[in-house]
């Protein structure tokens, strides 16, 4: 079925927008940090059991550096990310996450010594102008945005970039179930410390959430490496955009924020510097 690598990236950017939103809910009791330690700790005993089940072929000796690569960027990722939930609307943070395939653009033209074509300096001024329209602007509550968020967001989009290159590269020769494992088991093993840092005794009823936000990681982790495996990340990357649409509704029926002017017209120049940047 020609669909179903797309159907599936669409339901796995839905499980991982449900995820924030459930971490959002816990910012007031828990750091973020012990909420990604957590959410990769769960998520290791549901990806076990799995393995279990379905005893895949583990990677070879040589991939074992990338897998364990792909792993530290993930819990950058997704620390930052829900530092930046934690600080921003859903759509907020989502919108700047869309800087990812500009970020990789600006490397390339700084590290690689690329020659920039005129596409690429419109796009990185599309993208970057689009995010001094959020940063410059107030959120629903008419209170300057967090650049804290901002920024956690920014960094999130760098590492989950560079991270989905890795996951392309890794899903043509490894099992979905062995990408998902070595991503959890490595960042929970990266986080522990500096969860336990923070550490807060859970109440028994977050137990469930953080179970739940870890079901939802994985769920969509599953996902999206089995879409990345049939179809290529150039036609899927798009449909990451997606989750601006599930964070707009997610704030509104959720947490009760309306969607703001800068918003749409940051996004909407975002995500076409980020459309001008993919087309090589």
């Amino acid at each position: 079925m020609r669909a179903l690598p797309f159907l599936l990236c669409l339901a796995a950017v839905l499980l991982h927008s449900i995820m924030n939103a459930v971490v959002k809910s816990l910012a007031g009791p828990y750091d973020a940090l012990q909420v990604s330690f957590l959410r990769y700790v769960f998520g290791t005993v549901w990806i076990l059991g799995l393995v279990a089940w379905q005893r895949p072929r583990m990677p070879q000796r040589r991939d074992l550096p990338l897998h364990l690569l792909r792993g530290a960027l993930g819990a950058v990722s997704g620390t930052t990310f829900f530092l930046a939930v934690q600080a921003l609307s859903l759509a907020d943070a989502f919108t700047i996450s869309f800087l990812a395939p500009l970020f990789v653009t600006l490397l390339s033209l700084l590290f690689l010594k690329e020659m920039p074509r005129g596409i690429d300096l419109i796009a990185l001024a599309l993208g970057f102008g689009g995010m001094l329209v959020i940063v410059s602007g107030a959120d629903s509550s008419g209170s300057a945005r967090s650049l804290f968020g901002i920024a956690c967001a920014a960094i999130s989009a760098i590492a989950y970039a560079l991270s989905l290159v890795l996951l392309r590269k890794l899903a043509q020769r490894d099992s979905y179930v062995t990408l998902v494992l070595f991503q959890h088991v490595t960042s929970a093993v990266l986080l522990a410390p500096f969860g336990v840092a923070v550490w807060v005794p859970p109440q028994p009823l977050h137990l469930l959430a953080f179970a739940l936000i870890a079901g939802l990681g994985v769920a969509g982790h599953l996902m999206m490496a089995r879409a990345y495996a049939k179809a290529p990340a150039a036609r899927l990357a798009p449909l990451e955009y997606s989750a601006l649409l599930y964070a707009i509704a997610i704030d509104f029926l959720w947490f009760g924020q309306s969607l703001v002017r800068d918003t749409v017209i940051g996004a909407g120049a975002i995500i076409l510097g980020a459309v001008l940047a993919s087309r090589r």
